[in-house]
Formats: C-alpha cells, sequence, structure tokens
C-alpha cells in the first residue's frame, strides 16, 4: 500500500552537542539544546562571532608589536566566518515557524573603542 500524502518536510535541527569539560576532566558544563531550529542556531552564533570581534578590537588598541598582528589577524578570520555564516543563513531554505526565529543581527557600523568603556 502506498502512502497518499507525503510527509511535510523536516526543518534542520540540532542534536545535543556538549562542551565546558575541560579536556574531559569533569561532566560538560553546558549543551545546545537538542531540537533548536538551525536559523536560530545561525542567528545567535553570527552574534558570537560580532562580540568575538568587538572584544578583539577592544584589546588590539592596547596590544603592541606581535600580539598586535596576531589581534589583526584574528579580526580578519572573525569577520571572514560572520560573512560565511551570514551566507549559510541566507541559503537555508526557510519554513514558517511559531514563533518566528529570532531578527539577524545587523553588520556592525563601527567597532567599540576603548574610550568607549572608560
Amino acid at each position: 500500500m502506498t502512502k497518499g500524502i507525503p510527509d511535510p518536510p523536516q526543518q534542520p535541527c540540532c542534536d545535543l552537542y556538549a562542551f565546558g569539560t575541560c579536556n574531559h576532566h569533569h561532566a560538560p558544563l553546558f549543551t545546545v539544546r537538542p531540537g533548536v531550529f538551525a536559523e536560530e542556531a545561525l542567528v545567535h552564533a553570527i552574534q558570537l562571532v560580532q562580540q568575538a570581534y568587538q572584544s578583539t578590537t577592544l584589546a588590539r588598541e592596547d596590544a603592541q608589536g606581535d600580539a598586535r598582528r596576531l589581534l589583526g589577524s584574528s579580526q580578519l578570520s572573525l569577520e571572514m566566518t560572520e560573512a560565511l555564516l551570514n551566507k549559510v543563513l541566507d541559503g537555508l531554505v526557510l519554513l514558517p515557524s511559531n514563533p518566528p526565529a529570532p531578527k539577524r543581527p545587523g553588520r556592525l557600523a563601527k567597532p567599540v573603542q576603548a574610550q568607549d568603556y572608560r
């Protein structure tokens, strides 16, 4: 017997992923919940990358010599990571969700500066 109605497409989601074990010396402190939609996970990942970029920018202002160049390289890597995440998010076939997925963060207009926090 054949099925007359196809199954609805499944929305991509995450499996359980644990981290924060201090090289497996204890049970994981943090987990990514199973069932988190891929779109929501990507939006959150973009926000995390933007925060790391801001932290690197602040650290680079106070750094000297090789440390400053290494932090500049980290900034470039974080910018490329953000661009890749945005393209992956653009390429997802998004299904309507209830509640709607969070709004995608916009590009940073200007990096923060140390004097903003003093």
